[in-house]
């Protein structure tokens, strides 16, 4: 049942990111709601095993497969974002909430440059410091905002036994 779950959150976030949440704008400033990025990161804070670095994987081939022209490009951000993410909370010692915002804009600005940087190398060519100010730090301090209630849900929803990894049952579960 746990993977079931995590392809339906899969697709939905790839369907919601790339459609409904894709035009948002306050006032002159333009907001983007990565959904994906959002489950993959919550995703790495509760859990600290290696499957939000698969989750994050396959939802960034997904949005490769329907919305890229080359394939790798989200699949690379999500999957180096979340692995770093996880690789420093299997790490920290005592967890703190302001972590939270930090893991939610840093990642969604990691995940932007990186994605900058590829898409420089392909050939387009654009202003990376109005980039950076229009549109990257906007949307990363709302992505640092909404992380509290991603991180909110994906913990109740990991907290469900049927959530669990088949490795964390007990003899007297079965």
């Amino acid at each position: 049942m746990r993977y079931v779950v995590l392809t339906i959150m899969g697709v939905f976030g790839v369907i919601l990111t790339s459609s409904l949440l894709r035009d948002i704008s306050i006032g002159d400033v333009p907001l983007q709601i990565d959904l994906v990025l959002l489950m993959a990161l919550s995703f790495a804070v509760v859990e600290k095993s290696s499957m939000p670095i698969i989750f994050a994987a396959v939802s960034g081939l997904l949005m490769d497969m329907m919305y890229s022209t080359i394939w790798g490009t989200y699949a690379l951000c999500y999957t180096v974002v979340t692995a770093l993410i996880v690789l420093f909370f299997r790490k920290a010692g005592r967890f703190n909430v302001l972590y939270l915002f930090v893991v939610g804009a840093g990642g969604y600005i990691v995940k932007e440059l990186l994605m900058s940087l590829l898409v420089f190398i392909q050939g387009a060519r654009f202003s990376m410091p109005v980039m950076l100010v229009y549109n990257i730090l906007p949307s990363a301090v709302l992505t640092g905002g909404l992380m509290f209630a991603a991180y909110w849900l994906i913990n109740r929803l990991m907290k469900n036994n049927w959530m669990r990894p088949r490795s964390t049952y007990r003899f007297d579960d079965i």
